[in-house]
């Protein structure tokens, strides 16, 4: 008998487990068979480039050992999901070739953007169009001992590594029904995960990912400009974006009136400003025309009526991905409206198959 999976989304501002229940034919709901969330100790999380990519192991052990006991999927088979950030990734678009000629002009495509050498790297990818004009395959890499640190943590979890993967690209697992509508598939949709560290753009059309964009801005800004303009601690900056009106719902004239706006307003500018070129270069070189609707996702996407303020500013349809995928708790936990957005990417990783 196969073992029951759990995914565990290693997130730079809290540590994600999920477990879903087996669907019924017909049920478009996802339910959670399991789940929890605990924080991520801070400072824990470092970039691709380090020999380390967790600072402080014996924290995020401990951490990690928690969330296992809380949630009881001790023995459970896991999916690994890491920041985007921990990974060097790639577009690639190459004259349509046989699988074979692919996987040999992988390594030759990827060894130019690696500082240092192949053999270092674990890299794989996959495919994600397959025209007659040309083969659209995304590349990623990752540090082999970076792999290796990463795998122990789970091991001495007391879980059993069953794979490791990029978080963002399993999230985009879950709209899958959406975005393969027949009416939806036309259009060029953006979707915006919004992270405490970063922020990740995909453009999708025709039921293909046609690209995607990193930025280096997220909720953790929010929590910067609030600590200075308040002087306060972390933990009151963030007890305050979540108790505090920032966007209103109504009324975008009186918005610029309400303080904790524009006491963050610098960083979400620069939110707005990376998203809008995203969307800009996206436009430019798929000869697009418009971009009909933006899907915001991710932890940052709490704050309430955020999707409204992106939708004045990017001029563009903006809608919740919780408006899109129902998911609720099938165990007696109740599962708040932010934890349904902080657990989206670790549900994802569990629809991938």
């Amino acid at each position: 008998m196969a073992r029951p999976t759990v995914c565990i989304d290693l997130g730079s501002k809290y540590i994600k487990a999920a477990v879903l229940k087996a669907k019924k034919d017909g049920d478009k709901h996802l339910t959670l068979a399991k789940f929890g969330m605990v924080e991520t100790p801070e400072k824990s999380m470092v970039n691709v480039f380090s020999d380390k990519p967790i600072s402080k192991p014996k924290e995020m052990q401990a951490k990690l050992n928690e969330l296992v006991s809380k949630t009881g999927v001790k023995g459970y088979d896991a999916i690994l999901l890491i920041p985007d950030y921990l990974a060097v990734a790639n577009w690639l678009n190459m004259p349509v070739k046989a699988k074979d000629a692919i996987e040999k002009s992988i390594p030759s495509t990827l060894s130019p953007l690696l500082p240092l050498e192949l053999d270092k790297w674990f890299y794989d990818y996959q495919i994600v169009e397959n025209s007659k004009k040309q083969t659209t395959v995304v590349a990623q890499a990752i540090l082999k001992s970076n792999l290796f640190d990463l795998g122990d943590l789970i091991a001495n979890a007391g879980l059993n590594i069953a794979s490791i993967d990029t978080t963002f690209f399993n999230l985009i697992n879950l709209l899958h029904p959406y975005y393969t509508d027949a009416e939806v598939e036309k259009k060029n949709i953006a979707v915006v995960y919004l992270g405490h560290e970063a922020t990740s753009v995909a453009f999708l059309k025709e039921s293909v990912i046609k690209s995607s964009r990193s930025l280096p801005l997220g909720g953790a800004a929010f929590t910067k400009n609030i600590m200075e303009a308040r002087r306060c601690d972390e933990a009151a900056a963030e007890k305050t974006k979540k108790e505090e009106e920032i966007f209103l719902k109504d009324n975008p004239d009186k918005q610029n009136k309400v303080e904790l706006y524009n006491i963050i307003k610098p960083s979400f500018g620069e939110l707005i400003k990376g998203i809008y070129n995203s969307i800009d270069q996206y436009l430019a070189r798929f000869r697009e025309f418009k971009i009909h609707e933006i899907i915001l996702c991710g932890g940052t996407s709490n704050f309430r009526n955020i999707n409204n303020a992106m939708q004045l500013h990017l001029n563009t349809k903006t809608v919740m991905l919780s408006e899109i995928v129902t998911i609720e708790s099938g165990s007696k936990a109740l599962i708040s409206e932010d934890e349904k957005n902080c657990l989206q990417c670790a549900i994802g990783g569990l629809l991938r198959n």
